[in-house]
């Protein structure tokens, strides 16, 4: 048991699992759980400052401080990619988009993963994925100019998201644009 004035030790240990298991609730239950989490962990730090006598747990409030910290990293994280998403959802929009990963290829689905470079002219950076039933004449780091229809990435939810990619489109005409002075990371993608 620690006494008074003592540190706790692997601090950094119960912070990367309470990050986790927040991350893990708050994808799982929505952000609405994580701020309820963050709001008792207030509380709660709060009674142990205001009534440390009676109160007081070093351990206790060492997991609060992280589960508060981790619930406000996650609910924040989550807010400012969603957000931006949720605005998209069930709306058009013209693009100018970079493929930013090779495509896959499944029961002969080609998915492409891109990201934006602006919608309607305004510069924004959102990562979505577009299907089509061949392979186009794209490889990564070339940009697309298109009009996309945009819905929110339900299916795929919990994996995607965990990559950024909360979005979908469907692009009927589209304009590729090649790019010849491509990042050294292209070549690692030519190789996979």
């Amino acid at each position: 048991a620690l006494k008074r004035g003592e540190i706790m030790r692997r601090v950094m240990t119960v912070f990367g699992f309470g990050l986790m298991l927040v991350c893990v609730l708050a994808l799982t239950f929505g952000t609405n759980f994580s701020i309820i989490l963050g709001f008792i962990g207030v509380v709660f730090i709060a009674l142990q400052i205001i009534i440390k006598k009676h109160f007081f747990n070093p351990h206790l409030l060492c997991i609060a401080v992280v589960f508060t910290v981790a619930s406000i990293i996650c609910t924040s994280s989550l807010y400012f990619q969603l957000e931006p998403c949720k605005q998209l959802d069930n709306k058009s929009a013209g693009i100018t988009a970079q493929l930013i990963d090779n495509p896959e290829i499944r029961d002969g689905i080609c998915e492409y993963t891109f990201k934006t470079l602006t919608i309607n002219g305004n510069k924004k950076n959102l990562k979505f994925t577009v299907y089509f039933s061949e392979p186009i004449d794209i490889s990564p780091y070339d940009e697309m100019s298109a009009d996309a229809h945009f819905q929110l990435n339900e299916s795929g939810k919990h994996y995607d998201w965990a990559d950024g990619i909360m979005l979908r489109a469907s692009v009927h005409e589209y304009e590729i644009t090649k790019v010849a002075d491509k990042p050294f990371h292209y070549q690692i993608l030519r190789l996979r």
